[in-house]
């Protein structure tokens, strides 16, 4: 299912949840047999035909590289479990994302303003390309302000974000320091920036392209997220591949923006991140099926959730102590990871 030149095929969840197809039968993807999975090139070349969609298995994914970051992780769950606290305030980053609409329209803040519509009693800071207040400073700072969600829509790579300027499709946002000497919100700038909310980890969401294509990167931005010692996130959702967008007030109605608005939709209303990837994929089926096009089922396939999806995002007690920050023992596992002897050695003295 290619996006013409930029991109022949992408990774997709969904293939390990939807397991069987319409009949009860095993849904193989690969209904011609030709070892190329979900094509959708022409009428004669069509897996999509014999694919119904649905999952069958509500599935979330931890793409780890190393011991260390899963270590990592499961703190990080295991501590939101127990001490996740909603204060019903989100941050929302979004700018001109396709400059030039017949409407005038900043989508990415058009789509920011959508989803505060399914977020009854809500806060927003947001950081604006039209308000001056998108900075890689102050992303970090709306992290270590301790919100619920963290919203980005705008464009992205398998680990950067950025959005345009108004009406300025030569600018991209943020803009470079002499921190972070690269233009765009970067997986290296959760470092850089000191992002450490470590008592409060936000649902993020990233309307944008590629940014939990795990398989082109192995730090991607999303993956970062959740990865992060000390602070990111609890759950990353994403496009797993190049995602697509609309132009002006169309953004929201269909594709990655419709997915946007209706996981927190889903969110407040089903609180179980398994639920809510389930339900958008089954939802956004049943509402385009009888128009449905490569963009909708590339939506489809690409749209993922980088989380435990048993996790609930719900009312706990108050943040308290922050889970473990271990970064010495992390690095040291981290280094023998390339050492399997050595690895399996400290594993079993330090019982870990």
């Amino acid at each position: 299912m290619p996006s013409g030149g930029y991109e022949q095929y992408f990774p997709s969840d969904l293939y390990y949840a939807d397991i069987y197809d319409a009949t009860g039968g095993f849904s193989s993807w690969d209904d011609d047999g030709d070892g190329r999975y979900a094509e959708y090139n022409s009428p004669s070349d069509n897996d999509m035909a014999a694919v119904d969609i649905y999952p069958d298995v509500r599935m979330g994914r931890l793409p780890a590289n190393t011991v260390a970051e899963v270590d990592i992780v499961i703190d990080k769950i295991i501590y939101y479990k127990e001490h996740n606290k909603m204060t019903n305030e989100i941050v929302q980053v979004g700018g001109d994302t396709f400059p030039g609409d017949a409407e005038g329209i900043y989508e990415g803040e058009y789509a920011n303003e959508a989803v505060m519509d399914v977020l009854p009693g809500y806060t927003t800071t947001q950081l604006w390309a039209s308000n001056g207040q998108l900075t890689k400073s102050n992303i970090a700072k709306g992290f270590n302000s301790m919100p619920d969600f963290v919203d980005f829509s705008g464009h992205g790579s398998p680990q950067s974000w950025a959005t345009h300027a108004p009406d300025d499709e030569g600018t991209w946002l943020p803009p470079a320091t002499t921190l972070s000497p690269y233009t765009g919100w970067l997986y290296i700038d959760f470092d850089v920036f000191m992002v450490s909310n470590s008592k409060k980890f936000p649902v993020v969401f990233h309307n944008a392209c590629s940014n939990n294509k795990y398989s082109k990167a192995k730090q991607s931005l999303s993956w970062k997220v959740l990865s992060k010692n000390g602070g990111g996130g609890i759950a990353a959702f994403g496009a797993s591949g190049i995602g697509y967008g609309s132009h002006g007030s169309s953004e929201v109605e269909r594709l990655f923006g419709w997915m946007e608005v209706n996981t927190y939709d889903q969110i407040m209303t089903n609180k179980i991140l398994g639920i809510v990837w389930e339900n958008c994929i089954t939802d956004y089926y049943n509402t385009f099926q009888s128009s449905i096009e490569d963009a909708d089922y590339k939506t489809l396939l690409e749209y993922s959730m980088f989380a435990d999806p048993t996790v609930t995002i719900q009312d706990g007690d108050n943040p308290s102590n922050a889970p473990p920050n271990r970064p010495l023992l992390n690095f040291l596992i981290e280094l023998l990871d390339t050492f399997p002897l050595l690895s399996q050695l400290l594993h079993t003295i330090l019982n870990i």
